[in-house]
C-alpha cells in the first residue's frame, strides 16, 4: 500500500473521529411543561442541545423520571421514554405526577453520552402552569452535580 493510500485513511479516520466527538457532546435540556385536561399529567417538551455548540442533539436516548426533593424517595413517578419531535432537538412526553410542588426531573441519557441532567420545576396548586426553580442541575455520571445556570421563566 502506498503512502498515499495510508495518509488518505489515517485522514479519513480522524475526520470520522471529529464528528463522533461532535456527536459525544454533553447534553443541555430546556423543560417546558404544560397541564393537561387531566389532573397532575403534565405535557413536557424537552429540547436537547449540545452544552458547549448549541446544537439541536436528534439521536438522543433518554428516560425522565420524577421526585419530590423536599420527600425523596417517597413516591413512585413511572419513567418516561419521550419521543422524538419533528422539531430538531425537541422530544415530548407525559408526566403523571402524584401531588402539586416542586419536583426534579431527573433526565438520565444513554446517548448521545451517558450523563444525567437534573431540572426542579414547580407543579401550581391550580393546575395552570409549571415554573422552572431558581436551582437547577447537571448531574455527572460520577454522581456529583454542578450548577448549570439559573432560569426564572415559566414556562
Amino acid at each position: 500500500m502506498g503512502k498515499r493510500a495510508v495518509w488518505a485513511m489515517v485522514m479519513t479516520a480522524g475526520l470520522f473521529g471529529i464528528s463522533e466527538a461532535k456527536s459525544a457532546e454533553r447534553p443541555r435540556v430546556d423543560v417546558a411543561c404544560e397541564p393537561t385536561n387531566e389532573r397532575l399529567i403534565y405535557a413536557c417538551t424537552f429540547h436537547v442541545v449540545g452544552r458547549k455548540s448549541g446544537e439541536a442533539i436528534d439521536d438522543a436516548d433518554f428516560s425522565v423520571s420524577a421526585d419530590m426533593p423536599s420527600m425523596p424517595m417517597a413516591h413512585n413517578v413511572r419513567p418516561i421514554a419521550p419521543e422524538r419531535m419533528a422539531k430538531p432537538g425537541a422530544y415530548h412526553g407525559k408526566i403523571h405526577l402524584e401531588m402539586m410542588g416542586e419536583w426534579a426531573l431527573k433526565m438520565t441519557f444513554k446517548k448521545p453520552v451517558r450523563d444525567i441532567v437534573i431540572e426542579k420545576m414547580m407543579f401550581g396548586e391550580t393546575d395552570t402552569d409549571a415554573a422552572k426553580s431558581d436551582d437547577h442541575k447537571h448531574g455527572h455520571g460520577s454522581g456529583h452535580q454542578s450548577h448549570a445556570g439559573d432560569s426564572k421563566h415559566k414556562h
